[in-house]
């Protein structure tokens, strides 16, 4: 006596299993999947994706896409960094003015970065040399001075004083590191 079950109906992932081992093709349990209509972004990456020359309706929704919701920038006035920047760009001579503003953004980046001019490093060294003096070492020197390592050894090589680098950074005769 055996007894036998019916059949799930197509549609359910129990007749989609049986179709997929018995290798059985059905419509509704492997629907055809929709490609992309020409004329659209989707039907443009299909052209890609099938490595083909896309035609022109899919070229001109690719285009409408890019396009949408982009409006050009207002042109910065001369004397700021972007105009000087649009000056090059379109190979013309820089005017005065951005020359002026390409010269204080590069002033105020190096001034956030911790890096200034040789001549106001003088105060700096004479604080290095009293702390040398009283004998602080390299990780009080950098928490006193505000600096990074990186940019204590700049300035202390721009301003020549690699024996104060090789007095902080340098370890001493009989030093055991870890």
């Amino acid at each position: 006596m055996s007894t036998q079950t019916a059949l799930k109906p197509c549609g359910t992932h129990a007749a989609k299993m049986r179709h997929y081992r018995k290798n059985e093709t059905c419509d509704t349990c492997f629907p055809k999947r929709k490609t992309a209509e020409c004329g659209t972004t989707g039907g443009y990456r299909l052209h890609q994706r099938r490595n083909e020359p896309a035609c022109q309706p899919c070229k001109n929704a690719r285009r409408d896409y890019e396009r949408a919701g982009t409006e050009p920038r207002p042109l910065q006035p001369c004397g700021t960094f972007a105009a000087l920047k649009r000056h090059r760009r379109n190979g013309e001579k820089p005017c005065q003015a951005c020359i002026e503003a390409e010269r204080a953004y590069a002033t105020e980046r190096r001034r956030k970065r911790g890096i200034q001019e040789a001549t106001n490093s003088a105060p700096l060294i004479e604080e290095i040399e009293f702390l040398l003096a009283c004998g602080e070492g390299e990780h009080r020197i950098l928490q006193a001075t505000g600096l990074t390592r990186n940019n204590l050894s700049q300035r202390l090589h721009r301003n020549g004083r690699n024996d104060l680098y090789k007095a902080i950074f340098e370890p001493t005769p009989g030093w055991v590191g870890n």
